[in-house]
């Protein structure tokens, strides 16, 4: 945290990260943890954490696609000194330790560390987590008082809300189409068999324990993403690409009220069950 701080004194740009639904979609490995947990570990929580990096090996579609990629783009920034730091800012209502695994999985994907400091949720079941935190808004004001940023500093912050106060002249927003990519109960336990060190931790057969961690999951219903909605998650990413390289070639200064990137694709494709009608811009407001 020092380090990060120290960094401040010299560079004024920093990356800031949702997690869920911007980097990837962590709800149904979530569930099938919880489930795996009941079912085949007995009970005990470490478990899963234990295994997460090769569980989240077996499931690569939790990820966005391509975020490795823009996440190795910030490292690079932050290595050539043009960045001095990325945060993470979640509302994420599971244990913190759930969002730990998740940036120092990513990590070790990227090979050296890039995350200076998690925000995490304000409260959870009525107990306050990360006590800097004044609400369970995020606002520019919370952020600055948990992180200890100068005013001064340039925001770039990345997620797939629109949280109204974060809205501010020193933040460039990137607003994001939610990333969601669930996965059939089929598919989870083909692949949790196929690892053999997952495999060893349960001495069910593969058959008892799709049974027994479908019906655990018979709340969850799986909506297949067609190969038109996985084509708009790549074209997402790269114009968050885009969006990354201008917040670092532009300077945030006097006339510049807002910046308002908005990344959601319009597209309107009808299911046996579902009409998906999502908003469609690809703007910049400066």
């Amino acid at each position: 945290m020092c380090a990060f701080l120290n960094r401040l004194h010299n560079k004024s740009k920093i990356v800031v990260l949702d997690v869920d639904e911007t980097i990837g979609y962590f709800v149904e490995l979530g569930i099938f943890c919880d489930a795996l947990t009941r079912i085949a570990w007995n009970n005990d929580p470490h478990a899963q954490y234990a295994h997460f990096d090769r569980l989240m090996d077996a499931f690569p579609e939790f990820l966005r696609p391509n975020i490795l990629d823009l996440l190795k783009f910030l490292k690079m920034k932050k290595n050539a000194q043009e960045c001095a730091g990325v945060l993470v800012y979640t509302n994420n209502c599971g244990p913190r330790v759930w969002v730990e695994h998740i940036t120092k999985y990513i990590e070790s994907k990227l090979g050296e560390p890039l995350f200076d400091q998690i925000v995490a949720a304000f409260k959870v079941n009525g107990e306050i987590i990360e006590v800097g935190r004044t609400t369970n808004d995020k606002t520019y004001e919370d952020l600055l008082r948990c992180t200890k940023l100068p005013p001064n500093v340039e925001v770039c912050f990345l997620d797939d809300q629109m949280h109204s106060k974060m809205e501010h002249a020193q933040v460039y927003y990137i607003n994001v189409k939610p990333y969601v990519h669930q996965l059939s109960v089929d598919t989870l336990i083909e692949r949790f068999m196929k690892n053999p060190v997952l495999r060893s931790t349960t001495a069910l057969s593969a058959n008892e324990l799709r049974i027994r961690v479908m019906s655990f999951m018979q709340r969850f219903l799986c909506t297949p993403k067609n190969t038109l909605e996985q084509e708009v998650d790549v074209i997402i990413s790269k114009k968050i690409m885009e969006h990354l390289k201008t917040f670092f070639l532009k300077k945030m200064k006097g006339g510049i009220k807002k910046t308002n990137a908005s990344l959601k694709m319009k597209m309107k494709t009808t299911t046996k069950n579902k009409t998906l009608k999502q908003t469609s811009t690809n703007k910049l407001n400066s």
